[in-house]
């Protein structure tokens, strides 16, 4: 465990930013061309309902602003403590600016990484082990660091104590995205990699005061080797085992691989603890668990 977190005073960040004074609004332009029918687009291409239908404003940067203040839902405000940005330079602890700019490839072509630590009363656990594994998932995803460790660390710990709740129980996710800078596939047109730590309400397993059945998911396939040995944002896979799961009546789900071998579960992974006593005499086979080296066969332990 690590408990330090005594560090000097904060700058966080309340207000929006401050754009420069250029003119907000501009009408949409005419139409040159010759107009189809209402809810005609020629012959290629799904017809549409008339724009009108839609009430589609081309909003000002204030109106935008101003509607950016109101949407933090509930869940949020109540959990969501405060965001670091390295856009921003800062950290936020106004829910409705924790946001990613959305030409960054962390948003859309999942190019990011992340990793976790648990803080409880005003201690991280962990956390050089989870960034040693941070730093490896970036090598992997070719991302380059966006800071020194130092400074990660740094800006880890100031996170946590602008939530307020670094001395009570926090959970602390932050992520490196390849950055902003176009919506191509190539990593080349990123300007620089972006850097993300959010301090929220911890959830999981603290939460379970009770054990509860849980389903198998055959349906779908195990990520492939790179991405189950990196923890990169791409998380589709898991996200479908949950949904699957509580089709069927789940919680998370656990995954059976061809084989009919059990695999991990959409987030969390699956261990036995049996008695000596109770364990069979046959040899019981391991191999949906060799991927782990924690698991213990040895008759006398």
């Amino acid at each position: 465990t690590q408990a330090a977190l005594a560090l000097p005073g904060l700058g966080v960040v309340h207000a929006p930013p401050v754009f420069p004074s250029t003119s907000v609004t501009s009408p949409l332009p005419e139409r040159t061309s010759t107009p189809q029918s209402p809810g005609s687009l020629g012959e290629q291409g799904h017809s549409l309902p008339p724009m009108a239908s839609h009430d589609v404003q081309v909003l000002s940067r204030e109106a935008a602003l101003d509607r950016l203040s109101t949407i933090a839902h509930a869940k949020a405000k109540d959990e969501y403590y405060a965001f670091y940005s390295s856009i921003l330079g800062g950290i936020v602890t106004d829910q409705e600016l924790m946001v990613a700019p959305f030409d960054d490839h962390l948003v859309h072509r999942g190019h990011a990484v992340f990793d976790t630590c648990n803080i409880v009363k005003g201690k991280v656990y962990a956390l050089d082990f989870h960034l040693e594994r941070f730093q490896k998932s970036c090598r992997l995803a070719e991302i380059p660091l966006p800071f020194p460790v130092e400074a990660l660390k740094v800006i880890i710990m100031k996170t946590a104590l602008a939530s307020g709740h670094a001395h009570d129980e926090v959970f602390i996710k932050f992520w490196a995205g390849r950055g902003m800078g176009g919506f191509g596939i190539s990593p080349a047109e990123c300007i620089e990699p972006s850097f993300y730590v959010m301090a929220h309400k911890k959830f999981g397993a603290s939460s379970i005061s009770e054990g509860y059945s849980e389903v198998t998911v055959e349906s779908l396939p195990q990520k492939p080797t790179l991405l189950a040995t990196m923890k990169s944002t791409n998380y589709l896979l898991n996200a479908l085992v949950c949904s699957h799961a509580e089709q069927k009546g789940g919680r998370m789900g656990v995954q059976v691989n061809p084989d009919g071998m059990l695999a991990e579960g959409s987030v969390c992974n699956v261990a036995f603890v049996l008695k000596v006593r109770d364990r069979p005499r046959a040899s019981w086979q391991l191999s949906c668990l060799r991927t782990r080296q924690d698991v213990r066969t040895d008759p006398a332990e």
